[in-house]
């Protein structure tokens, strides 16, 4: 059978798509702090970052002297006195680590972009001429992220069974101009839930589909 769309949540969608427009700005104000003490971040190095930030038992500032520490010393090389190479350890000491205050303060504030659903995600953003925005695909998959259709046949059998009865239920409830979900749902209708309307349940349907992978409808 083909796949059957059990529903999109574009409510959902909206709000990944509205979060990711604010992450593009957080990242943006990242990305200029450390153009401004001469560092080159990738969005790989901002999701490591931020990473080890949301830990609270982190120093934000710890975590960005370490890493503002390795970059100059992975761009010095492996420099020689009288042809001896300088051990990293020593070399470390004779670094001079700019002010990190203004990346820190602006790093930091992550969770102000973020949501408890939606966080950092550099695969849906890019990087060119030292701008950040979200890629061209961003909203796409988003979109498809939240858009959900049946993955075999025992779902598109299931997910359809559940259109006839939610069709009939909706009908009703408008028909009798009542609020019928408060009425009749109550968990007695199996596979079935109620947002406004009648809807096939997701969960019921993922489970049916792994119940019974390898259904073949007749």
């Amino acid at each position: 059978m083909d796949a059957v769309l059990i529903y999109k949540d574009t409510k959902r969608i909206a709000s990944a798509q509205a979060t990711l427009v604010k992450i593009v700005e957080f990242t943006q104000n990242v990305y200029d702090a450390f153009l401004e003490i001469g560092v080159d971040v990738t969005l790989d190095d901002l999701k490591t970052l931020i990473f080890s930030i949301r830990n609270p038992q982190t120093s934000c500032e710890a975590v960005i002297k370490g890493f503002v520490t390795n970059f100059f010393l992975n761009k010095a090389g492996t420099p020689e006195f009288n042809g001896v190479p300088i051990k990293r350890s020593e070399l470390g000491k004779l670094i001079d680590i700019p002010d990190l205050a203004g990346v820190v303060s602006v790093i930091s504030e992550f969770d102000r972009y973020e949501t408890y659903e939606d966080k950092f995600n550099p695969a849906l953003l890019e990087i060119s001429d030292d701008e950040v925005s979200k890629t061209e695909t961003a909203d796409s998959e988003l979109d498809a992220k939240f858009t959900y259709y049946t993955q075999n046949d025992r779902g598109a059998e299931i997910a359809t069974k559940l259109f006839e009865m939610c069709e009939a239920l909706n009908y009703l409830q408008s028909y009798l101009k009542l609020n019928y979900a408060n009425q009749v749902l109550d968990g007695k209708l199996i596979g079935i839930e109620h947002h406004n309307i009648f809807r096939p349940k997701l969960h019921f349907i993922r489970e049916q589909e792994s119940r019974f992978p390898d259904y073949v409808a007749n």
